[in-house]
């Protein structure tokens, strides 16, 4: 079974304070959009190279339900996705 690790501190950590304020949503929920999305990958992509994935399909996996290039966009900046 894989897994991945979280810490307590996730939730007060600046990068999801900013991120969530970007997409207008509740800390918890950035949270979850971005344990979705690594979740995925974990199963998916081993490596964490998604540079093939599209912007919608990055959504989709984090269960964004906004706009998916502006989720990349901001995954990008506030630095949870490398360019």
């Amino acid at each position: 079974m894989a897994w991945i690790e979280s810490h307590t501190v996730l939730m007060r950590h600046r990068k999801i304070m900013a991120l969530a304020s970007e997409l207008r949503v509740r800390k918890s929920y950035a949270m979850g959009h971005l344990h979705a999305l690594w979740h995925t990958a974990l199963e998916q992509q081993e490596d964490g190279n998604m540079s093939r994935w599209t912007p919608d399909m990055i959504a989709s996996c984090a269960d964004y339900p906004g706009n998916a290039p502006q989720f990349v966009e901001l995954l990008r900046k506030h630095g949870w996705m490398d360019g």
